[in-house]
């Protein structure tokens, strides 16, 4: 019997612990109604950006210096070793988590992440 062919989508979430960004997420906003121009946000007519983006991990080929700030800056441990975690290649990081809301050039380091997460962390933590 042969295996059926289909499209396989993988569902990618942000890497920061407690942030539940993801591709699921943007696809159920964008099946949404666009208040301000008053259309599917999935048409040509809404112009509307997403409510944030997912950025891949630096590779280990590219930059592999700026990877290991990320992987610092996350500070996130492998739950079944205790050691330092290490991002897969689908493994993403969200806008929101960027102080210029994507990496740039001058803010392309974690030390940007990093300042993010500690505020969403200690904000968190004082609900």
């Amino acid at each position: 019997m042969r295996a059926q062919g289909f499209l396989r989508k993988e569902m990618r979430i942000c890497a920061v612990v407690g942030c539940s960004s993801s591709t699921y997420q943007l696809q159920k906003w964008r099946k949404g109604f666009c208040t301000s121009h008053s259309c599917h946000r999935a048409s040509q007519d809404c112009t509307c950006p997403d409510l944030f983006q997912l950025y891949p991990f630096p590779t280990l080929k590219g930059d592999p210096e700026k990877r290991k700030e990320w992987v610092k800056s996350i500070n996130r441990k492998n739950p079944k070793t205790g050691k330092n975690w290490q991002p897969s290649e689908d493994d993403r990081v969200c806008s929101k988590h960027f102080v210029d809301g994507q990496p740039t050039f001058r803010c392309a380091a974690i030390k940007c992440i990093y300042q993010i997460v500690k505020a969403w962390v200690f904000l968190r933590s004082s609900d």
